[in-house]
């Protein structure tokens, strides 16, 4: 009996389901969770130091211009890491009687569009091995 060398892949819906929730369950612990447990932290340590009312503060008048209270601000810059993160601050200070369901639906378009974009720029502009930039200069 010969292999030649090929891989057998099962056609098993339960076997591919198992494949794409073990792929799924990498990509959550490797990529977004480092994501998530330092914009989370960083947003704590703001709110414990008592640097989220001083922000809260001086970004009042910018957001207020958007109908928002001044903390609102955390929600953008925690949704620059990653949407997710920006979701969930603003449900902590949804929680905590800082902002309202209509702040938040204020807010929705922003954490959308400006989601993850700072761990993005950063994969576009990371230094890329020799072999690879000599390899796109001659192609």
């Amino acid at each position: 009996m010969e292999n030649n060398g090929a891989v057998k892949v099962s056609q098993n819906p339960f076997d591919i389901f198992v494949t794409g929730a073990r792929k799924g369950f990498h990509i959550t612990i490797h990529n977004l969770m480092p994501n998530m447990v330092m914009a989370y932290v960083l947003a704590e340590v703001l709110n414990l130091l008592g640097i989220m009312p001083f922000l809260g503060q001086l970004f009042a008048p910018v957001m207020g211009l958007f109908g928002l209270p001044g903390e609102a601000i955390t929600v953008l810059l925690t949704t620059w890491l990653s949407s997710s993160v920006g979701t969930g601050v603003a449900v902590s200070l949804l929680s905590k009687g800082l902002l309202t369901g209509e702040d938040i639906t204020i807010l929705a378009p922003a954490i959308f569009l400006m989601g993850s974009q700072l761990p993005y720029m950063g994969r576009l502009r990371a230094p890329q091995p020799a072999a690879t930039t000599v390899t796109h200069r001659w192609c």
